[in-house]
């Protein structure tokens, strides 16, 4: 009877990651953190990003002037910021729990007001994410003081359009050429969505779309109406505080600002092109979200000859942004063959789709990219012939993005990052020869070696306007590198807009480049003949990856075709055009500005510091020559009125109007200097995480007695997240009864350390029986054993990669065991009485080993690729001695979307001289289905037991056959998507996702082997001989809020006596 309560127990043991699966996040390197004090921020990094440090700090404090003045709050403490040298490293980071996928640039949470965020390369694009995720640090600091006053603090819950568009909008101050392509194609596609449609997703499209609205109330309500709502909504809810703020309700507000940006937008789809116009189309990306064609294609590279491509796609990965590298045809665009999964194997971990390319050598033999692999980026030289790795080399920097070959085929140069900073680099293709070609704080990024070697164009924020000591960084601009003398020369045409990914043409004497100087991203060239700049296309989305900084064309290298990506249909294509230059035109003047969503009375809601954005009135100051320069005005409701002159009665002297941009374009707004700066060394302290809300009574009588009831728990850990602690506790009338949690778990390096204490009672019912007492009347007996079990449980997991881990454990129990008697008298209240025997206490302990690998990927309702498995031994010795032994292989075959064929074939083994205290059923939903012990009848239970020679050992044999200390069984199961939501558009009916699933289950329990028999003689005793069992059936399953409920119906295949099947309902992703 000890045994199933032992079972039990190490179902519960909190080891770190003690699910039986699950991948691993790794901490490949201990980094020694030190911590910068400013005024409002404790600054976390580690020494080799000190310079960077210091730099982001000084960001960090600029950026709190600015939005603590936008948003009307000051923090009371001081705001912890976790800084990473590259986004390889920040994937590591234990202030977060779970994994961080290549897509998020940095996280707020909320617990703490952590901001954890890596540098990227470019100090204009990390001061971006920083401003950002400030934005949430202050969002947060107003949401929790809006819960300590709130009388029900679930009042209002922000959508993520409220908070992610209010982050965007603040952090930048306008609308970006990626927000108004997002728009255009909204507009055009037909996605554009209200305030009350945003508010049911949460998806990318929240920031693109919040941040407009964002603008927009800005615009025409004023920046500083945006901290108000912010205060306001905590209070009255959304509805309420735009009622109060605004003016409008929200439904007004949405119908303004769709207007808006329908009636800004509109003229520019009818004005520009499309890119099937002068190019073709290669892929297949249409919007039809959930289905396969919504896949998208980015980073193409064509082969030397123009014939063959290759491009990072997520085709065939439905439910995540998993990008593999593919190859097909330059010419129609099919698909030839999928070289590198991503995110699959130990080798592979990440393509970095978002920020790197792979290119060609010039022989079209072999390719160039780069992977994270080990925690790191490494470059990978690939022959395409082969499917074969000819090198993978390790360097030691932090980061590595787009390889570009040199002419002959015998060098790579990259961006390298070390220590937060870009750099040029490059290396031999065999890993020697290691050269740092530029050394200073600009950015250096795409890299393309022109076709005499002499050059590498380059896209950079070096030039006049960028200053390191003020921190002011200018636009991206194309520059050379000189191979010969190091030197880097910017290129003329270069002052306006973002140009970044430049590509050479096959004759070399143009340089395409993509850039934004028109308000759309457009491709340009340079003739380096005639020193004059050419437009190539004028789109309606334009030309753009997914960030801003993203790849998106390519030149090849002995053919005049060039291929770009392009945005349409909320994703992207890969388009391909023949003699590019062809299609060019020369500009001859300043490119037209295209406007962002107009509020009512016409102001500009996002362009920069050369635009007028005078909002209040449209009078302007004329100084023409009529007017000194000398004299001083006064701004009024109607105007302006010289210093000099008396006002009017009516008017009345203006107070300048807060902005968001305003202080964006003042440099030294909050900029200190780092002499006020504390460095200090990073030092432990717990603080809490979470705390539960503690409970708390008394109970006189009752089935467990008399006593105090309640309990509480809280979640402890550091800054950084290395040392965790949870304590948890549960009183259940007496201390005896105590339900105790105590855990310790150590993070900071590769091996995870954790260190357990628990104690809780276990209850078994032996019976009621009732006495009469002449003199006391009718008294009535419960009886119980009662076993109190405290456990000693210590266990290091330690991860040969993302996918694999050894697990080592130890766990020591101590068993109290009593014999517990309840009295209670009939009809006289609170006359309970207790009283407990002592029994032998049980004392044994044991190690453990197991083997794990788990690369699996999930659907909605459970995994539908990949493969699993769990290779266990472990003993326990003492007062209970068994051996275990567990293999448990899994195996998903995807044929497309959340299709999948899933299979399972489990052993778990308990032998020893105590087996037989782990005797445990093993139907029901979560083994072998259809054999669910409440589902046997009585008379089933009696036609089988006619076989049976001893009916003491068994009254139901055809269910008892299923009790045994081991088992193996084998499970396959087809599963397929009944629908992931009701889709309308993108107006969703609610209605969660759910799956459907057709069964077949196969199984025996046993005790020893030489029990196990194919099939059962006729007469044999089942309590002896153990035959499989097996059921067929199907099911559905329904994730709601993140839980998933299977419910299945069951055809038994081996009980003779039951014509029906058996429905049941279970808890968890399927197996």
């Amino acid at each position: 009877m000890v045994a199933p309560l032992v079972i039990t127990l190490l179902s519960l043991l909190p080891e770190p990651g003690r699910a039986q699966f699950g991948r691993n996040k790794l901490q490949y390197e201990a980094f020694e953190f030190k911590v910068l004090r400013t005024a409002h921020f404790d600054i976390y990094y580690y020494p080799r990003e000190r310079e960077a440090a210091l730099d982001a700090a000084r960001m960090a404090e600029r950026s709190y002037a600015r939005l603590s003045r936008i948003l009307g709050h000051e923090f009371e403490e001081r705001k912890p910021i976790i800084l990473y040298a590259s986004h390889s490293q920040f994937q590591q980071t234990n202030a977060l729990p779970g994994f961080i996928s290549e897509g998020t640039g940095g996280v707020t949470e909320f617990a703490k007001r952590r901001v954890i965020l890596p540098f990227t390369g470019s100090y204009a694009d990390f001061e971006h994410v920083l401003a950002h995720e400030l934005v949430h640090a202050f969002q947060y600091d107003v949401i929790a003081l809006g819960l300590t006053s709130q009388i029900d603090p679930g009042a209002f819950q922000p959508p993520l359009w409220f908070m992610e568009g209010m982050a965007e909008y603040l952090s930048i101050g306008k609308l970006d050429t990626q927000t108004h392509a997002w728009l255009r194609d909204a507009v055009l596609t037909g996605y554009l969505r209200t305030i009350p449609e945003m508010s049911l997703y949460s998806d990318y499209l929240s920031y693109r779309f919040g941040q407009s609205l964002w603008a927009y109330v800005g615009g025409k309500y004023g920046d500083h109406t945006i901290g108000l709502l912010l205060q306001r909504a905590m209070r009255l809810g959304l509805e309420g505080a735009v009622q109060v703020t605004l003016g409008v309700t929200v439904a007004e507000l949405s119908e303004e600002w769709i207007e808006t940006v329908r009636t800004t937008y509109i003229p520019d789809v009818a004005r520009s092109g499309y890119a099937d116009e002068r190019a073709k189309r290669l892929t297949r990306h249409a919007f039809r979200p959930t289905s396969k064609d919504f896949a998208s294609y980015v980073s193409p590279a064509l082969s030397p000859d123009g014939r063959r491509l290759v491009y990072l796609s997520d085709r065939g990965n439905d439910l995540y942004s998993f990008y593999d590298l593919w190859l097909a045809s330059a010419e129609d665009g099919k698909v030839l063959a999928r070289l590198v999964q991503a995110a699959r194997s130990p080798d592979f971990e990440s393509l970095r789709f978002l920020n790197s390319t792979a290119c060609w050598s010039p022989d079209g033999l072999q390719l160039a990219f780069v992977a994270q692999v080990g925690g790191r980026d490494a470059l990978y030289i690939y022959e395409v012939a082969k499917r074969r790795i000819v090198h993978r080399i390790t360097i030691d920097l932090d980061g590595i993005v787009n390889p570009t070959f040199s002419p002959d085929g015998m060098r790579v140069a990259f961006t390298g990052l070390r220590g937060g900073i870009s750099d040029l680099y490059a290396v031999d293709v065999n890993g020697e020869h290691l050269q740092q070609l530029t050394d200073d704080k600009y950015a250096d990024f795409h890299p393309s070696w022109s076709p005499d070697g002499q050059h590498i164009a380059i896209s950079t924020d070096r030039g006049d306007v960028t200053d390191f000591e003020d921190l002011v960084f200018g636009n991206f601009r194309i520059a050379l590198y000189n191979v010969g003398r190091g030197d880097v020369e910017l290129l003329p045409f270069q002052d306006d807009g973002k140009n970044i990914n430049p590509v050479w043409s096959p004759d070399g004497d143009a340089i395409a480049f993509v850039s934004d100087r028109s308000g759309v991203n457009n491709i340009f060239y340079w003739s380096r003949l005639e020193n004059r700049l050419y437009q190539m296309t004028d789109l309606v989305s334009g030309v753009t990856g997914v960030t801003p900084l993203s790849p998106a064309i390519h030149w090849a290298a002995r053919a005049d075709r060039l291929v770009f990506t392009y945005f349409e249909d909320a994703g992207y294509n890969v388009y391909a055009v023949d003699n590019p230059r062809a299609n060019g035109w020369p500009i001859e003047s300043a490119p037209r500005r295209t406007l962002v969503a107009m509020s009512d009375n016409g102001s500009d809601n996002g362009h920069g510091p050369d635009e007028d954005r005078q909002r209040s009135s449209p009078d302007r100051l004329d100084l023409s020559s009529g007017q000194s320069r000398a004299r001083s005005y006064y701004r009024v409701t109607d105007g302006f009125r010289l210093s000099s002159e008396r006002p009017n009665a009516e008017q009345v002297a203006v107070e300048r109007e807060l902005t968001v941009e305003a202080p964006l374009n003042y440099a030294e707004m909050g900029l200190p200097d780092t002499t006020g700066f504390e460095q200090q060394d990073y030092k432990i302290k717990l603080t809490p995480d979470v705390i539960g809300q503690p409970v708390i009574g008394t109970q006189v009588g009752g089935y467990y007695g008399g006593g105090v009831y309640g309990g509480s728990y809280i979640l402890m850990s550091d800054i950084l997240g290395d040392h965790n602690v949870l304590l948890w506790g549960q009183i259940a009338g007496t201390f005896d009864d105590a339900y105790i949690l105590t855990q310790y778990s150590y993070l900071r390096e590769r091996a995870n350390l954790s260190m357990a204490y628990q104690q809780f009672p276990l209850f078994r019912f032996w019976g009621t029986t009732a006495t009469i007492d002449d003199g006391t009347g009718t008294v009535v007996e419960d009886r119980f054993e009662r076993d109190v079990y405290r456990v000693l449980t210590t266990s290091v997991h330690y991860p040969l990669n993302v996918f694999q881990r050894i697990e080592v454990s130890a766990n020591g129990f101590y068993v109290s065991r009593d014999s517990v008697i309840d009295r209670v008298l009939i009809g006289l209240p609170n006359s309970g009485d207790r009283s407990t025997r002592r029994l032998e206490n049980m004392v044994f302990a044991g190690p453990s080993l197991a083997l794990v690998w788990d690369n699996v990927l999930f659907g909605y309702t459970g995994p539908i690729s990949g493969r699993r498995y769990r290779f266990e031994v472990g003993r326990y010795f003492g007062d209970i001695v068994v051996n275990n032994i567990t293999v448990d292989l899994r195996n998903y075959f995807n044929f497309g979307g959340q299709v999948a064929l899933a299979t399972r074939l489990s052993t778990i083994s308990r032998s020893g001289p105590d087996e037989h205290d782990f005797r445990v059923y093993w139907g029901g939903p979560y083994y072998i289905r259809g054999y669910d012990g409440g589902s046997f009848s009585i008379a089933e239970c009696a036609a089988s037991a006619l076989d049976v020679v001893n009916l003491a050992t068994t009254l139901c044999p055809v269910r008892d056959q299923l009790i045994g200390s081991s088992i193996a069984f084998a499970s396959a199961e087809f599963r397929f998507p009944l629908f992931n939501y009701i889709d309308l558009g993108f107006v969703p009916l609610g209605l969660p996702p759910l799956g459907g699933a057709l069964f077949f289950d196969i199984g025996a329990a046993f005790n020893s082997f030489d029990q196990l028999k194919w099939s059962r003689p006729p007469g044999a005793d089942p309590n002896f001989v153990r035959a499989p069992v097996a059921a067929v059936g199907g099911g559905v399953r329904i994730n709601i809020f993140y839980n998933v409920f299977r419910i299945d119906y069951a055809y038994p295949l081996h009980r003779p006596f039951r014509r029906s099947g058996i429905w049941s309902l279970s808890f968890g992703a399927s197996f």
